[in-house]
């Protein structure tokens, strides 16, 4: 794997590209450069620098979590929590202010017939003239993998719930 190095930090291929993209998404939120650095004292060239891909100059965490914070939007947070297969919930969504895991079970039921569908459907595609030839398998493959990924996000939620009686 290649790498982009950063104050001699080697950073994965792609991963600087992600971080570029969400500091311009951050700056737009904030209302353009101007009131970036009106937020931050920083001078419009770094601001330029931070978003610019021939620069390797990233947006320090303070930056990040001061925009964050003036425009309450989690751009950044929601770009890193996606690396990991992670997603932010508002607080306010949730009912009780913590975990609804019966919301999630609604949509977890809903995801898991939906995952169920796009497999029955990649498998009748690949059998319906009755030879699955290897691109067919490896989509299909690609679409139980999906489905199996909902399953055990739905059988950890279930689990937590199951817990409780114990």
């Amino acid at each position: 794997m290649g790498c982009f190095f950063v104050d001699a930090i080697a950073l994965p291929v792609g991963l600087t590209s992600l971080m570029k993209e969400a500091t311009r998404q951050l700056v737009l939120a904030a209302g353009g450069p101007a009131k970036v650095k009106i937020l931050t004292g920083v001078s419009d060239g770094q601001i330029s620098r931070w978003q610019g891909g021939a620069y390797p100059d990233l947006i320090p965490s303070w930056a990040v979590t001061l925009i964050e914070f003036h425009t309450q939007e989690p751009i950044w947070a929601t770009m890193l929590a996606s690396l990991t297969s992670h997603r932010l919930v508002a607080v306010a969504d949730c009912a009780d202010g913590g975990d609804d895991l019966n919301g999630d079970l609604v949509g977890d039921l809903v995801g898991v017939a939906q995952s169920s569908a796009e497999v029955t459907s990649s498998l009748g595609s690949a059998l319906a003239d009755r030879d699955v030839t290897p691109g067919e398998a490896k989509a299909a493959l690609a679409t139980i993998g999906r489905h199996e990924h909902r399953l055990t996000a739905t059988k950890r939620r279930l689990s937590v719930v199951a817990a409780r009686g114990a």
